[in-house]
């Protein structure tokens, strides 16, 4: 748990506050995000939480105890910590830019090592092929992969994330976030999320606290800040198509009931051809022999020369996992040209699909 408790930081004397009288608790297990327009107050507010930045006035407490009482080098080495630049070291492999934090807590040679591949597995990096390799040698998505490795190293309690994934594309960034929140159920972090997008604060929040000019303006659930603003900035801040942003609060598999057969990649189109006719969307998934999704068959491709299904079936530009939220359905479909999109595991075997149909009657049940 962090509590903020009167939290005031000046500057420098005859300034005006960088934040003003700061009072949040964020409990244990949860995701706070911040969220503010440039110079609120957010990053400040964080920093002070692993004492990059000192306190004017007030305290802040970590489990009852007073941080400014903590070695600041013990906090910060028990505080996992994520940045937008990433701030990988590039003179060193990834499993020594993983293991910065247990090189520092003076862990046994072994156990480092075991820790290092426990965690690039953890974020499907798999470490034959990753640990020896260099920071300039992986996609902005998988080094932002190594950065919550790293600052995951130690298994701390507390994770500070400030615009974690703001330099990644807009693909990325929607991939690493459900990502991240599949990842966050299973190891359970107290979490601040500083971002300037409010789509991502109310996809990744538990709660939320808006910010402006250095004072909290609102502290809330997802589900509140969009129902109930607290003001004319807040409603701003949020936007008009409320509707639109409650997608960022529906998953995937809470909704999940198309089902859509498949066929193998050495099937004939005959045998496809039943299936596209019956199936929604007339469409027929084909699947390799491990069952990974490799694309689709519909009637276009039925009139194509070809014997088998691997003549003429075409990949999808883009799938999507059950975790992901309906918002990134419905982005996705824009984007593949396609009034449904084809839904995963975690194996890329496929669940079934989701429609705009879907998306729509979600919104009309949320309004």
């Amino acid at each position: 748990m962090i509590r903020f408790e009167n939290v005031t930081k000046i500057f420098s004397r005859g300034t005006i506050p960088a934040v003003s009288n700061l009072n949040i608790e964020i409990p244990e297990g949860t995701i706070c995000c911040m969220v503010g327009p440039s110079g609120c107050g957010k990053t400040t507010s964080m920093k002070m939480v692993n004492r990059l930045h000192s306190i004017t006035e007030g305290k802040i407490y970590i489990d009852e105890v007073d941080n400014s009482t903590i070695d600041p080098i013990s906090l910060r080495l028990d505080i996992g910590y994520v940045i937008q630049e990433i701030g990988l070291f590039p003179h060193m492999t990834i499993a020594d830019n993983v293991a910065t934090v247990l090189v520092e807590k003076k862990w046994p040679k072994q156990e480092i090592g075991k820790r290092v591949d426990e965690l690039l597995e953890l974020m499907g990096l798999e470490p034959k092929i990753y640990r020896q390799r260099r920071p300039s040698h992986l996609s902005g998505g998988q080094r932002q992969r190594v950065g919550v490795a790293r600052a995951m190293a130690a298994n701390p309690p507390i994770m500070l994330m400030d615009e974690p994934f703001g330099a990644v594309d807009h693909i990325a960034r929607v991939r690493l976030q459900n990502e991240f929140l599949t990842l966050q159920e299973k190891i359970s972090k107290t979490i601040i999320f500083v971002t300037h997008d409010i789509d991502e604060a109310i996809k990744m929040g538990d709660m939320i606290a808006v910010m402006r000019e250095g004072k909290l303006v609102q502290y809330s659930t997802p589900e509140d800040l969009l129902s109930t603003p607290a003001d004319e900035f807040v409603a701003n801040l949020v936007g008009g198509n409320r509707s639109i942003k409650r997608l960022h609060l529906i998953r995937v598999s809470e909704i999940l009931n198309r089902k859509v057969a498949t066929v193998n990649m050495s099937d004939t189109l005959e045998a496809a051809k039943k299936h596209v006719i019956e199936n929604a969307f007339n469409v027929v998934y084909v699947v390799s022999d491990t069952g990974v999704l490799n694309g689709f068959i519909g009637k276009v491709e039925l009139k194509q020369e070809g014997e088998f299904v691997k003549d003429v079936y075409r990949s999808y530009p883009e799938i999507i996992s059950d975790e992901a939220t309906l918002s990134d359905a419905l982005s996705v479909m824009l984007s593949n040209g396609e009034s449904y999109v084809p839904v995963v595991d975690d194996f890329e075997h496929p669940l079934g699909a989701v429609s705009l149909e879907d998306v729509f009657k979600a919104v009309r049940q949320d309004d």
